[in-house]
């Protein structure tokens, strides 16, 4: 008799952990080998609009937008096609049993794709972004937080593909909210404006190299702008062009080896203009001491309603002079411009009494600067 056999213990597969193991391992890497290909493409697109950058110099052109678009579009159908494998496995993820592992995998993988689909239109120069004319433009308005190498960065790009000349005033305009904290705005580039909403550092514009900077207190301030300082310490040191707009009082060693930047500051501390070479100042209240120390080049004027600003000006090398009716002319506009970008209630206040009563600014001149422009004064007219 056939022994009885014993009942049959519940089949068990002992290759499903493996298979499994092997399928969340294949998951997790193919994953991230998709987002390395995502980071590559990324880069490839950034290199090609700088090569569209150049094409836009050697035609002649500001920026060849058409191109942006057509490599932008290019570069989004790529990012689309990549996420096709990743969201087909998001499926499986989903289904029960699928480790948290890859699913976390999954959706780091999402979330960086995503934002590098909205980095993208950040790319171009010249406006060319899907937002432009849009009544919210992500591209002009953000937050100030690390904010400097994306300066730095732009300017750079402008000066690699269009050379010191830059673009157009205005092309690239940005406005920021916030605390600009140190080095906002250097080595800005011409065509570039930015406009800071709230204050600036030590060292804002430092190295200004023709773009536009303008710093104003936001709307609604319950102090007031002219009393109260809005940038720090050693403000445009080393600017070479441009201009720049601050609606506040400035710190100590305001514009300092400033060499061609123009600027308006409603008053600043110790040593302003120490060491400049060029350019122009308006100052549109009081200085500290020591004004002007080692000045050999540029004109400053300075509002002295109070006439305490001979005592505080250094005249080693400079004289203070009148200022002309062409002078007055010239900071009118300054003043007028300064006005219109920062919203300045003392700007407002000097240009409704200008043709009763013209403001008491003194010009302060450096001697061997004047003999110099009397020596091109005359050799213009020889010729």
């Amino acid at each position: 008799m056939t022994p009885a056999q014993s009942p049959r213990p519940p089949r068990v597969n002992v290759a499903l952990m493996p298979a499994q193991l092997q399928h969340e391992w294949d998951l997790y890497h193919a994953t991230w080998f998709t987002l390395m290909g995502v980071g590559g493409g990324i880069f490839l697109l950034a290199r090609l609009l700088r090569i569209e950058r150049r094409l836009g110099v050697w035609l002649g052109l500001p920026v060849v937008d058409l191109i942006s678009f057509v490599v932008i579009g290019i570069g989004g159908l790529v990012l689309v096609w990549s996420l096709g494998r990743p969201l087909r496995m998001l499926r499986a993820v989903l289904k029960p049993g699928t480790s948290w592992i890859s699913r976390g995998a999954i959706a780091d993988f999402i979330f960086v794709a995503v934002g590098g689909l909205l980095v993208l239109p950040g790319l171009t120069i010249g406006g060319a972004t899907p937002f432009a004319g849009l009544p919210w433009d992500p591209w002009a308005t953000t937050t100030t937080g690390k904010v400097l190498e994306v300066v730095g960065l732009l300017s750079s790009a402008v000066a690699t593909a269009y050379g010191e000349d830059g673009l157009p005033e205005g092309t690239i305009t940005v406005t920021f909210n916030g605390s600009g904290g140190q080095s906002f705005g250097a080595w800005l580039a011409k065509g570039i404006d930015f406009t800071l909403w709230g204050d600036a550092n030590d060292y804002a514009g430092k190295g200004l190299s023709g773009g536009v900077l303008t710093v104003r207190p936001p709307d609604g301030s319950p102090f007031v702008a002219e009393d109260n300082v809005i940038v720090g310490n050693t403000v445009l040191y080393g600017a070479t062009s441009g201009r720049a707009f601050f609606r506040g009082l400035a710190g100590e060693r305001f514009a300092v080896r400033n060499s061609g930047a123009v600027a308006v500051v409603e008053g600043v501390g110790d040593h302003g203009c120490e060491y400049m070479t060029g350019g122009r100042v308006v100052v549109l209240g009081e200085t500290g001491r020591n004004f002007a120390a080692g000045m050999s080049g540029g004109i400053a004027y300075v509002l002295d309603e109070a006439g305490v600003f001979a005592s505080r000006c250094n005249t080693d090398l400079v004289e203070l002079e009148e200022p002309t009716a062409a002078d007055l002319a010239e900071v009118r506009a300054l003043v007028d411009e300064h006005g219109r970008r920062t919203g300045s209630a003392l700007s407002e206040r000097l240009l409704a009494r200008w043709d009763e009563q013209p403001p008491a600014f003194v010009k302060v001149m450096p001697r061997d600067y004047k003999k110099a422009l009397a020596r091109l004064a005359e050799a213009k007219v020889a010729v």
